[in-house]
């Protein structure tokens, strides 16, 4: 029994080690996936800020002040929005601190980096890695060989054995004379 709770022990051991491992690695990854995509997002944000400040010199030096509605919308620098526009667009710009406007995935990295956080193992926890299929008894009867099934083959092998001795050394006696 000893034996048995022994190697239940080191089972559950291996197990939360792995577990804790693959939890381990995973905060790894999603954190490394988190860092890429913040520098990403950051850059995109502040592309986007020059962008927008570019746009807000040029509708000024071109005396643009409301929106206008016959200009192409491809263009880089998007003056026809006003300089009305582009100055508050340039304000919001700079408080955005949710950087997953830029990025969606980080809403889901937080969210699973969270989830990962709140995982508790218990190490103290019970397995039954040891499983008995019955219980043991002894046995009614004694198992016993088949004594009288040996006797006769062993006589019956005996017999063959003598007889082909006995041939083998008729034959080479005939054949030497």
């Amino acid at each position: 029994m000893a034996y048995s709770k022994d190697i239940s022990d080191k089972v559950r051991d291996e197990l939360i080690d792995a577990l804790d491992a693959k939890i381990s690695y995973s905060q790894q990854i999603l954190q490394a996936n988190k860092l890429a995509l913040e520098a990403s997002a950051k850059q995109q944000l502040a592309n986007e800020l020059i962008k927008t400040n570019y746009a807000l010199d040029m509708a000024k030096s071109a005396d643009v002040t409301k929106p206008l509605a016959e200009m192409n919308n491809n263009e880089l620098f998007q003056i026809q929005l006003g300089t009305a526009a582009l100055a508050e667009k340039s304000k919001v710009l700079d408080k955005i601190k949710d950087l997953s406007i830029f990025a969606p995935k980080l809403g889901i990295i937080h969210t699973k980096l969270e989830l990962l956080s709140q995982i508790k193992l218990d190490h103290n926890i019970t397995l039954q890695s040891v499983r008995y299929l019955q219980n043991t008894d002894y046995p009614i009867s004694r198992d016993k060989p088949k004594r009288p099934l040996i006797a006769v083959l062993g006589f019956l092998l005996g017999i063959m054995l003598g007889i082909a001795i006995v041939l083998l050394k008729s034959a080479f006696n005939k054949s030497a004379k």
